[in-house]
Parts: C-alpha cells; sequence; structure tokens
C-alpha cells in the first residue's frame, strides 16, 4: 500500500502460490497502483518509479504477511530520487535566440543559468550564466512610507496608510505614475470604529476609568468598614468597663444595705425596758 504521486491512496494484496514467480507479484503491483507509475524488475529489486512530473507523493510500503508460517522479508524501501516542483519559468524562442523569463515576482523570486561543455553558449543563446532576480515594486502611498514585496505595495506601520495594500500588475519598469485614493464612508466610519474599540481606545479608556473608580471606591468602603469595625470595638470595651464600674456599684450598695440592716437588728436586740417595783 501507499500513496501515488498525486497524493490519492493505493492498496493491493497479492497470495503467493505455487506456480507465483517475481513477475506475476510485478504485474499485480503496477495493477494496484495504476498506470500513473512504472512497476518493474531492476537488478534484482523492485522498482517503482513516477511518471508526473515535478513535486510527487508517491510512497510505496511492501508486507509480508506469512499466514503459512513463512519467513518472507521484502526489506526496506529506499527513495533513489526525490521528486521536486517544477520551475516556475517560461522559455520562449526570440529571433534565433531563447528568452527565459520568471514567472514569479519580486527579489525573492529569481533562477539561476548555468553551462556545461564546451562552446560560448552565452553567444549562441544570448543569456550569459549567472543569477537572476526580480526587484520588489517601489512607491509611497499618499506621500506616506510603504513597503515594496513582489508587485505589491503596503502602506508601512505607524502611518495613516497602515496596511492598505496596492497591487501593480503592470509590466514596464521605472516610474509609471500614480494613484490618487478617496476615503470612501466605509473606510471613515471603520477608522472611527477602530479608534473606538482599538486597545486604549476610547472605549477602553472608559472602561479603564470605570474600573478605576470602581476600585476607589471598594478601597474606600473597605476603609469605612474598618474604622467601623475600631469604633464598635471601642465602644464594646467601654460597656465592658461601665457594666463592670455599675457591678461594683451594685455590689457595694448590697452590702452597704447589709451592714445598715445588721446595725438595725442589733440596736433592737439589745435595748433595756425598764423593769415594775415590787412593794415590799
Amino acid at each position: 500500500n501507499g500513496s501515488r504521486s498525486d497524493g490519492t491512496a493505493f492498496s493491493g494484496t497479492f497470495t503467493v502460490g505455487g506456480s507465483s514467480t517475481v513477475a506475476d507479484f510485478v504485474t499485480q503491483m503496477q495493477s494496484s497502483i495504476g498506470g500513473s507509475e512504472t512497476v518493474a524488475m531492476t537488478s534484482g529489486k523492485i522498482s517503482v518509479t513516477s511518471a508526473r512530473a515535478g513535486a510527487s507523493s508517491l510512497s510505496v510500503s511492501l508486507t509480508a504477511n506469512n499466514e503459512g508460517g513463512g519467513s518472507l522479508d521484502f526489506g526496506g524501501v529506499n527513495v533513489v530520487a526525490a521528486g521536486r516542483g517544477a520551475l516556475s519559468l517560461t522559455a520562449t524562442a526570440v529571433g534565433n535566440q531563447v528568452q527565459i523569463q520568471g514567472n514569479a515576482y519580486g527579489a525573492s523570486s529569481g533562477f539561476s543559468v548555468a553551462y556545461s561543455g564546451t562552446g560560448d553558449p552565452a553567444t549562441q543563446l544570448g543569456i550569459t550564466a549567472g543569477n537572476r532576480v526580480g526587484t520588489d515594486v517601489q512607491g509611497t502611498i499618499g506621500g506616506y512610507t510603504a513597503t515594496g514585496s513582489g508587485r505589491q505595495l503596503v502602506g508601512a506601520a505607524g502611518t495613516p496608510v497602515e496596511g492598505m495594500g496596492i497591487a501593480y500588475l503592470g509590466t514596464s519598469s521605472g516610474a509609471v505614475g500614480s494613484l490618487s485614493l478617496t476615503q470612501g464612508f466605509g473606510s471613515v466610519v471603520d477608522r472611527l470604529l477602530k479608534a473606538w474599540t482599538d486597545t486604549g481606545g476610547s472605549i477602553d479608556a472608559q472602561t479603564q476609568q470605570i474600573s478605576d473608580t470602581i476600585g476607589l471606591q471598594q478601597k474606600r468602603l473597605a476603609d469605612f468598614t474598618a474604622r467601623i469595625a475600631l469604633q464598635r470595638a471601642a465602644l464594646l470595651k467601654e460597656y465592658s468597663n461601665m457594666d463592670s464600674i455599675v457591678s461594683q456599684i451594685r455590689a457595694q450598695g448590697n452590702s452597704f444595705l447589709a451592714a445598715f440592716s445588721n446595725t438595725g437588728s442589733s440596736s433592737s436586740g439589745t435595748s433595756t425596758n425598764p423593769g415594775r417595783g415590787t412593794g415590799a
């Protein structure tokens, strides 16, 4: 099983019989994979070659089930040549010469020309050996700095045109002209909303101000609650002291009354009544 060069999966099963040959196995593999790849026996090894040019997703794995208790082992699978992407170039005959043009744009795209052998290919083809790279578009947007990448010109960060992009689709190089841009209603509304909703904008500032006010009021409430708690504790302590003093006064009063009562009783018990005399 595995995947074809275009990425689609395939799988197949081959049952070894008494008269089976390696050629039968190769035929079965070719049938399972299809015509997009070529299966062959080369120098005692089975090879699978992609018929697809450029990048390839071809992969193959062989597994021996050995249901009958055998010891068949296909060994490892090696990649002899990895596929690569197709070159993004266009070659055109111009008179007796060849013109090669890259299909990508910008300084990050290009190609190299090299020759091998004898003679003077540069004279015959009109192309000297070396590296060829493109040029990024350059310019400003509304007089503000912009960065070019390939055909795309984008307003630089921190400028009023930040993120605005302009694509140059022409083929001429050098100064090619100017472009006027007028903000529409949607753009104006978008800028207003951005000023309100961005971090540090109006809404964010108001939200922060409200949050700070709530935090300050909560701190004041906590301080006031703490002062009330201290005042309550002080009042409770004073009440406790007053209650203790009142209890002492009551105790002293009770003692005084008890002493006064005892004094009265003693005076009543020891008083003398004048005796009556008897006649002789």
